[in-house]
């Protein structure tokens, strides 16, 4: 991983890297914040593919590829931190609808269709 301590040596040979990630993961949140300088480093593409290891990381895994597929597979950077907030930092005791229009808000705001439209 990229530290503020590391001097961080250019890699513009390496073919590409992919992300194992979920929307769930507190890390990988963290992780999504160095990977502008990995791409950098790399002078490649980065790609992230979405775990789904129960039903919980199956609706994550749902919304951010509703949202890759919108985006023609780049999601923003500023997108993918609004998923993890959303996923992350909603309270654990908003119903149905708020959730639906919490998200729903994230998608309009990112020019994106609705999941429940």
């Amino acid at each position: 991983m990229i530290s503020p301590q590391s001097d961080p040596s250019p890699m513009p040979e390496m073919k590409g890297v992919t992300e194992i990630f979920s929307l769930s993961c507190g890390h990988c949140r963290k992780m999504e914040s160095i990977l502008p300088e990995i791409k950098k480093l790399t002078n490649g593409d980065i790609k992230q593919v979405h775990v789904i290891f129960n039903e919980s990381a199956q609706k994550a895994a749902f919304i951010f590829y509703a949202a890759m597929v919108q985006t023609d597979n780049k999601p923003s950077h500023a997108l993918v931190e609004q998923l993890f907030a959303f996923v992350q930092d909603s309270p654990k005791d908003m119903t149905v609808e708020q959730r639906k229009t919490a998200l729903d808000k994230i998608f309009h705001d990112n020019n994106l269709k609705a999941l429940t439209s």
